[in-house]
């Protein structure tokens, strides 16, 4: 008989590249595989909205990713190269062979480097905002965040994520940046950026042609970090969001990807 899908939200931890990782699980084990990868300062929280309606069908795995949550795996060079490899390795040790991936920002850019490096591990992906794909980057509050470390800094930043309607997502998003804000973890996160930062500007516009396997992009019309580029495949653009439509418009972005993913 197969494994009912659990409606229970809880943490778990498996020995990672060099430390533990930080991971969430929901769902049927033997159902198709979605692995949910948080963005910038983020942690698997950021998918609390989604994660329900996804593990009625689906075995959803929600990691978190180096220097990020409660994951202590080292951040190593911070590196395209490098997070695509730790990627590659948490699926293994989690016993996923394949998975559907839905990346947000930097997360969307790391599933993006898994695809490149390792196209078997890919069925499709689902990206929202991806960084690190050319256009413009808007960085400047994240650096001042990252450099100060204070309220008023990561409410800055907190601001410049949502919509401009979308201001009730603020404080909790300030109170998790702040939480986040640790010494330690500002320094790798500044690294984290300097290397999104290159990454948009070596590339110029992404070659989505190279990627062997479905793909679906999600943008927020409002958002005031990574602005909605031109030519992106299979896109949906989330009216009113900015760059977190996944949390400002959760159920037209679950929606969306569940739908792109039924046809598969």
């Amino acid at each position: 008989m197969a494994e009912k899908s659990s409606r229970k939200i809880s943490l778990s931890y498996t020995d990672g590249l060099q430390g533990r990782v930080s991971f969430l699980e929901m769902g049927r084990k033997d159902a198709p595989v979605v692995v949910l990868v948080h963005g910038f300062a983020a942690d698997l929280l950021t998918w609390q909205f989604c994660l329900v309606p996804m593990a009625a069908k689906y075995r959803v795995i929600a990691l978190e990713l180096p220097a990020h949550g409660k994951t202590h795996d080292a951040a190593g060079d911070c590196s395209l190269n490098y997070m695509a490899d730790w990627l590659n390795e948490t699926l293994g040790v989690l016993g996923v062979e394949a998975a559907h991936m839905v990346g947000h920002s930097m997360g969307g850019r790391i599933a993006l480097a898994l695809a490149e490096a390792n196209p078997e591990k890919v069925l499709s992906l689902s990206l929202i905002a991806p960084a690190g794909i050319g256009g413009d980057f808007r960085r400047e509050a994240f650096e001042r965040y990252l450099s100060e470390g204070s309220e008023a800094a990561a409410h800055a930043a907190a601001i410049q994520l949502v919509g401009p309607d979308n201001a009730s997502y603020v404080p909790v998003m300030t109170a998790s940046l702040i939480a986040a804000a640790t010494p330690e973890r500002r320094e790798t996160l500044l690294r984290f950026l300097r290397r999104i930062e290159a990454a948009s500007g070596d590339l110029g516009v992404y070659d989505w042609s190279q990627l062997p396997c479905p793909v679906t992009v999600l943008w927020g019309d409002q958002d005031r970090v990574i602005p909605l580029p031109d030519g992106l495949p299979n896109l949906c653009v989330i009216e009113g969001a900015g760059h977190v439509p996944h949390i400002e418009a959760s159920r037209r972005v679950t929606y969306h990807i569940l739908e792109f993913l039924n046809v598969l």
